[in-house]
This record gives C-alpha cells, sequence and structure tokens, in this order.
C-alpha cells in the first residue's frame, strides 16, 4: 500500500462507448492503476465512497 493511493468505490463511471459500469477505483501517485468491480479497502491510504456519485475519469476541463 501505497501512501499516495486514493480508493473510490461504488462509483458510476460512463464508458468510451456511452454505457456505464459501477466498480471501485484505485488511484496510486495520482493515476489511476485499477478499475474493478471490487478492490480491497486496505489496498489504499485513503477511501472516499462515490456510492450514488458519477466519476468521469477520463474527462479533464472538457
Amino acid at each position: 500500500m501505497s501512501v499516495n493511493s486514493l480508493l473510490i468505490p461504488h462509483a458510476r463511471l460512463l464508458l468510451v462507448d456511452g454505457n456505464w459500469l459501477t466498480a471501485d477505483v484505485l488511484v496510486r501517485d495520482e493515476r489511476i492503476v485499477e478499475i474493478a468491480a471490487e478492490i480491497a479497502a486496505n489496498d489504499a491510504a485513503k477511501q472516499i465512497d462515490a456510492t450514488g456519485l458519477v466519476l468521469l475519469p477520463s474527462i479533464i476541463d472538457p
């Protein structure tokens, strides 16, 4: 586990094809390193629960 890691569980993600996916997102050193159905909470130093929220990881200053 990196001290610069963040787990964002239960986020709704908009995929490139326009479909939606509910998944966990793991960020380390300001980069997304994993998107999966379930990531263990002990894989990250911090956690933000995104239940009911939308996460758009590929959109930066549209």
